[in-house]
């Protein structure tokens, strides 16, 4: 048996446990006696230097899919339908040759509109600045300017000579393309077969549903700015405020990363990093009434500050606080945690 004054504080404290375990299992802690861990000399004030670190803002959303009508592939020319030369759950790939009618060839058209007839010089509208952009993105450059110009024509006549069995001569006509949307479709159902007779505006094929838009769902406290919306391999450019992706390149892309379903969530990224303060989680200080503050000592006044993230024991604040040092442990050393 171990005897003296700490002989004896042993005992009590093995009879006391002994006896709180026969009432019920539980042991009752005078929580009014001072631990003896703990030491009797009040801590001290501890000082650190908060650190400047990158951060790259980021915010999440919901996201939402919106598919389109299926779309219908429509010939301009009459007569029959000689070859069909794109196949079922096929993608159709622009400029391509799609089929032929009266064995003369028609070619894809992949364009914001749809051409609305034969265009020529001197025509004007959305339909030849369609054309133009259409024949750019062949390789076959054209002007810009939604006028049909010779150079216009130029760039017809080459596209016209690189296709046996179209005339080469800068007029270009309707009935030498098809139609099938702004963005690369798939094949869903035939509605023709080769042999048939066709007139124009008869509708041969059907195309798979695309996605018309991708709507997003922004936080409320998303600031103004151009952000990259980032959802498993997709990373598409986004404006706050715009609500929705309609770009059918940017929407087919996100509704790929969100295949088979089509809801789910992403991230919109800011394109550059700005500077915060890091600073330990334990030197923030929310008072009763919500503000939120540091102080740069155990004396010193508080210094309001915006929390804008933070990691595993840390707050990062704005950066365009002014804080040389802040004080660690205010808690702890402070009788006024009021944040002013």
């Amino acid at each position: 048996m171990v005897r003296g004054r700490t002989g004896a504080l042993l005992g009590v404290v093995a009879v006391g446990f002994a006896v709180g375990l026969a009432v019920g299992g539980a042991v009752v802690v005078d929580r009014t006696a001072r631990s003896p861990l703990l030491s009797d000399q009040p801590q001290a004030p501890i000082v650190a230097v908060p650190a400047v670190v990158q951060r790259t803002a980021s915010f999440a959303v919901g996201l939402r899919a919106a598919q389109s009508t299926a779309l219908e592939a429509v010939v301009s020319a009459g007569g029959v339908l000689t070859s069909l030369e794109v196949d079922v759950q096929s993608p159709v790939k622009d400029g391509s040759l799609f089929a032929s009618v009266d064995n003369k060839p028609v070619f894809a058209m992949i364009a914001p509109v749809p051409p609305i007839g034969d265009l020529r010089l001197g025509d004007t509208g959305p339909a030849v600045g369609a054309l133009q952009g259409w024949l750019t993105g062949l390789g076959f450059e054209a002007p810009t300017s939604s006028t049909f110009d010779r150079a216009t024509a130029a760039a017809v006549t080459k596209w016209q000579a690189s296709h046996p069995g179209l005339t080469a001569d800068g007029v270009f006509r309707a009935a030498d393309v098809v139609w099938v949307g702004k963005a690369e479709p798939t094949v869903a159902t035939v509605l023709v077969p080769p042999g048939a007779r066709v007139e124009p505006g008869t509708s041969i094929l059907r195309f798979e549903p695309t996605t018309s838009r991708i709507g997003v769902t922004e936080p409320a406290d998303l600031p103004a700015g151009t952000y990259q919306l980032q959802v498993g391999a997709a990373s598409v450019k986004y404006v706050a405020g715009g609500k929705q992706i309609v770009d059918a390149s940017d929407a087919a892309a996100v509704a790929l990363a969100l295949y088979p379903g089509t809801e789910g969530a992403g991230r919109l990224v800011a394109p550059t990093a700005e500077e915060v303060l890091s600073v330990p989680a334990s030197a923030v200080v929310t008072d009763p009434t919500g503000a939120t503050c540091v102080f740069p000592d155990a004396t010193g006044a508080a210094v309001k500050v915006t929390p804008v993230g933070g990691g595993l024991g840390t707050v990062e604040l704005a950066g365009d606080v002014e804080l040389v040092t802040v004080l660690v442990n205010p808690a702890a050393v402070r009788t006024d945690l009021a944040c002013g």
